[in-house]
């Protein structure tokens, strides 16, 4: 965000050198928390994908990449911030750090940018496994769109940041000598295509998961679990209301406060919503070893006796009610499969669900109609 408005500057107020209002520490509270957040969260992922589950997988590659660009990121804007006066009013600040204030800008715009992009690129990996695991590849065209989408998106962003003046050195210089393109249109409409994408991601598991036959707990539970994105895209929103903000403002550092805050919030949610299915089953798993952890100091001392047990009681001869309860489970297993919701193979440690052989509801309706039409066309010809 460069300032674009020259002419205003004679109207500017007497700079204040000696005690300038500047900023609170609230962007640095705010941002420090989520990005805290977000790291524990991916230090919980990487554990219970390598130690707990061991496996690991390329969407685990790539959010790891997109936290360290959002280090980067969060680095540049304190480092703006603290040293640039990006927390003072434009009159305030000294002329002397418009060019390393340019360039630590320059850098924020490249590191948020990229680590937005590999968040969505992990979630459409995390999407291709999910779909082989559920076998319903037929949707697999969607998610080479939607790759297709963000990768465009990420190499505009790039475009219009390297390329913002001609040359690319006339960015850092004020005013400057080259030709630059308008960021305001720029970098808003990219704002909206990006969230736009979040919230199409965010929505991409919905069609899938109301095809499979599922209990209805088990259904809202995976789409709140995989649908979480679309808290993303209304901080996303509401990061491309203030891109618009300050760049029709003429103080450009004091308003740009809350877009950095609303822009971080922004990738660490991500990172957050992108780990929340390996949460889900580590925490799962960790509650199922704290509530079983009791029974297991008894079992060593009941065994002997229900063993007994089972033999004194297989002397009364053979009942056929044990004989019916196998065949019958063996038919609901035959009837039914186990799904990880994270698309890894069955180890035990993983948040599955059970979904129930017999097609998606669509498919049954389209039968019944069928059906249907047939019994009418029988009755006709009848008559």
């Amino acid at each position: 965000m460069r300032f674009n408005h020259p002419e205003v500057v004679a109207k500017w107020p007497k700079p204040n050198f000696i005690d300038p209002e500047t900023r609170g520490p609230t962007l640095y509270i705010i941002n420090g928390t989520f990005f805290g957040l977000a790291t524990l969260a991916i230090s919980v992922r990487l554990y219970a994908r390598i130690f707990v589950r061991r496996w690991v997988g390329l969407d685990d590659f790539l959010i790891v990449l997109a936290w360290f660009f959002t280090a980067g990121d969060i680095s540049s804007v304190f480092w703006g911030f603290s040293r640039y006066m990006w927390d003072h009013h434009m009159w305030d600040g000294d002329p002397a750090l418009l060019v390393p204030g340019s360039k630590t800008l320059f850098a924020a715009k490249m590191f948020w940018c990229s680590a937005s992009a590999f968040i969505r690129l992990s979630i459409l990996v995390f999407y291709y496994r999910l779909l082989e695991h559920v076998q319903i590849r037929k949707y697999r065209w969607v998610l080479h769109l939607n790759v297709a989408y963000v990768v465009s998106i990420y190499l505009c962003y790039l475009g219009t940041t390297i390329w913002a003046c001609v040359p690319i050195e006339a960015y850092f210089i004020w005013p400057s000598p080259g030709v630059c393109l308008n960021e305001l249109y720029a970098d808003t409409i990219l704002s909206s295509f990006n969230t736009l994408s979040e919230a199409i991601i965010a929505a991409l598991p919905i069609p899938v998961v109301l095809q499979l036959r599922m209990k209805p707990r088990q259904r809202w539970a995976v789409l709140s679990l995989l649908c979480l994105g679309f808290f993303v895209a209304i901080v996303g929103s509401t990061r491309t209301y203030y891109v618009w903000y300050l760049f029709t403002n003429d103080d450009l550092t004091w308003y740009a406060e809350q877009h950095w805050i609303c822009a971080e919030v922004e990738i660490c949610t991500a990172m957050i919503c992108s780990c929340a299915p390996a949460l889900r089953s580590f925490f799962g798993h960790l509650g199922n070893r704290l509530r079983t952890f009791p029974d297991k100091l008894s079992v060593k001392l009941s065994k002997k006796r229900s063993i007994s047990t089972m033999q004194n009681s297989g002397n009364s001869g053979p009942s056929l009610e044990p004989k019916l309860s196998h065949y019958a489970s063996q038919a609901e297993m035959l009837l039914s499969r186990t799904i990880d919701v994270e698309g890894i193979a069955l180890d035990g440690f993983g948040y599955t669900v059970t979904v129930t052989a017999g097609g998606s509801k669509i498919k049954q309706r389209r039968r019944s109609k069928s059906w249907r039409k047939g019994s009418a066309d029988v009755e006709d010809g009848q008559a």
